[in-house]
């Protein structure tokens, strides 16, 4: 098995490509994004910034 680098933790089109690939798994409320981005390393703006461009695009919604 392939072991993942760990991303830059500023790096904010991987955050959001992190959350994106953990949303077609299954949905996801952003508190839980939140708590997986950070887990994964991403800095608490640079999540923040990701899930807040995420809602305005639709892909993430609170009311899913």
């Amino acid at each position: 098995m392939m072991r993942r680098s760990k991303p830059d933790p500023a790096d904010e089109p991987a955050c959001r490509r992190t959350a994106v690939e953990l949303l077609a798994r299954r949905e996801h409320s952003r508190l839980e994004l939140t708590r997986k981005l950070a887990a994964r390393g991403f800095e608490a703006a640079i999540v923040v910034s990701a899930l807040d461009r995420l809602e305005s695009t639709g892909v993430l919604a609170a009311e899913r």
